[in-house]
């Protein structure tokens, strides 16, 4: 990567720490609706990862991989 790139990243890199954030605190609107995805994005995650597994499985449908790998596991 060369001094321009780095340079670039990190102009960005305070960019958003300096202008963005500090915006984003202080809306209500938006601290909500980061606050609310902080929650929800490990949820989406660890169905997004369970789904691959099941897309990748021989099961016909994820009701099937859920139940054999859910209770069947344990």
């Amino acid at each position: 990567m060369s001094d321009f790139e780095k340079l670039k990243q990190l102009v960005l890199f305070l960019l958003f720490f300096v202008v963005i954030a500090p915006w984003v605190v202080l809306s209500e609107a938006m601290l909500a609706i980061c606050i609310s995805s902080i929650i929800i994005f490990p949820f989406l995650a660890i169905w997004f990862v369970d789904y691959r597994k099941f897309k990748k499985s021989d099961f016909k449908t994820y009701e099937q991989y859920w139940h054999y790998h859910h209770n069947m596991m344990n």
